[in-house]
């Protein structure tokens, strides 16, 4: 029986020609065939292949020492933000594995699936991600990290309209969040930022009951169980 292609043939032609011009990235990506194969596995019809790939060959050229450390955390920086411009992919690449070195996340990003990952990198702008830090390193659980949910006030003026949300948030900030309260979606983004920027995947989730539309927070804990906060 013949042995399954390499993962890089899986990808479409012009997504990975022009990488694979330069031989020793492509040597690189065939002797890393677990993760892109996880890399393929990932991929939606939202996504863009031929970028995912070129931002592996541009990390290599610039830090082969960190993409090859953190390079489930490239994939998945690749795979959030390939149709984003600005370098968006790759400073939030190496915002994470500063902070990673630093040792000022909750999750050893060098160990973490893609899938995991995707969940911690597609977060708010990296400067809110400072004030995450600044604001909740020392402060957050490191287990239970998406309890912060309960550290936004509930605004139920809010709900009732006695409140315009356009008076109260300027820029919709996670620092105006904390400050002046909101409801259980603005609750659910805070949490759900806050948990990424400490490294913790995560995930905003919404349903309806007899109470009404509501949303919460899932969040990974230590042991890698998923777990959530501000359910009813």
């Amino acid at each position: 029986m013949a042995s399954a292609l390499p993962a890089p043939t899986k990808f479409p032609t012009e997504a990975v020609q022009k990488s694979f011009r330069d031989q020793a990235f492509a040597l690189w990506l065939l002797n890393n065939e677990d993760a892109m194969t996880a890399a393929y596995d990932q991929i939606t019809e939202k996504d863009d292949p031929t970028a995912v790939v070129a931002f592996l060959a541009d990390l290599y050229a610039e830090t082969r020492e960190d993409l090859e450390t953190y390079t489930n955390l490239a994939i998945a920086c690749a795979l959030v933000h390939d149709s984003k411009k600005g370098g968006s992919a790759i400073n939030r690449f190496f915002w994470y594995v500063k902070h990673d070195k630093d040792d000022r996340l909750f999750r050893d990003l060098k160990t973490m699936a893609i899938a995991d990952l995707c969940l911690v990198v597609d977060g708010v702008d990296l400067n809110q991600m400072d004030w995450v830090q600044n604001e909740y390193r020392r402060k957050a659980p490191r287990s239970g990290t998406g309890k912060v949910y309960s550290d936004i006030e509930y605004r139920m003026d809010f709900v009732t309209g006695e409140t315009d949300r356009k008076d109260v948030y300027e820029e919709y900030s996670l620092a105006e969040i904390k400050k002046h309260g909101g409801i259980c979606s603005d609750q659910t983004h805070f949490a759900t930022n806050v948990c990424r920027a400490l490294g913790i995947p995560a995930v905003g989730l919404s349903g309806s009951g007899d109470r009404g539309a509501h949303a919460w927070v899932g969040y990974q804990n230590d042991d890698g169980i998923w777990t959530t906060h501000g359910r009813y």
